[in-house]
């Protein structure tokens, strides 16, 4: 057997690894009697050696692909836990005026108010994934809308504090 060929076939995609595993055991692991009835028992026997690589192979060709799904997935849950933690430490060092802004969706129980397009504040929170925008049509040409994140809202509820003016002694960290 040509080693190219191997090469080749342990570049099978998830269906056809899936489906050589599945051949592979039901001809390994079958009952004699069984493989007898379907003419399959000679076959084992003649070949029992390369139906035991292709079940490993297949097995391994399997266990790599669940293992790099599973890495893939487990990577993107930290980077998002990540993200989502640098963002709330972002609610903890507003500035006045973003605490306003933000003050007005929590005070009207609105998750939507709409600003100028040119309000850099308004600008700053969205850039911090604060707020974003749910449309790029405008209200009288200049004031769009701004949605506030599920997130934001869920944490600025859970810490209304947040919204607070700072107090005295206090130095606002960001004017």
């Amino acid at each position: 057997m040509d080693f190219f060929r191997i090469i080749d076939w342990l570049r099978l995609g998830t269906a056809g690894a899936t489906a050589a595993l599945i051949a592979s055991s039901l001809l390994l692991f079958t009952p004699d009697d069984i493989l007898d009835d379907l003419a399959l028992l000679k076959v084992r026997d003649d070949y029992g050696v390369w139906a035991g690589f292709t079940f490993l192979s297949g097995a391994s060709v399997l266990g790599a692909q669940v293992a790099g799904w599973g890495f893939k997935t487990l990577r993107d849950a930290v980077r998002g836990w990540r993200q989502l933690r640098t963002l709330r430490g972002r609610l903890h060092s507003l500035s006045e005026s973003e605490r306003r802004i933000l003050r007005g969706y929590i005070d009207e129980g609105s998750r939507t108010q709409y600003f100028e397009l040119s309000d850099g504040v308004v600008r700053e929170l969205e850039r911090f994934q604060i707020l974003w925008r749910p449309s790029e049509l405008s209200q009288a040409f200049t004031s769009f809308a701004f949605n506030i994140q599920p997130w934001a809202w869920d944490h600025l509820q859970e810490h209304p504090e947040l919204l607070e003016p700072p107090q005295q002694g206090r130095a606002d960290q960001r004017q």
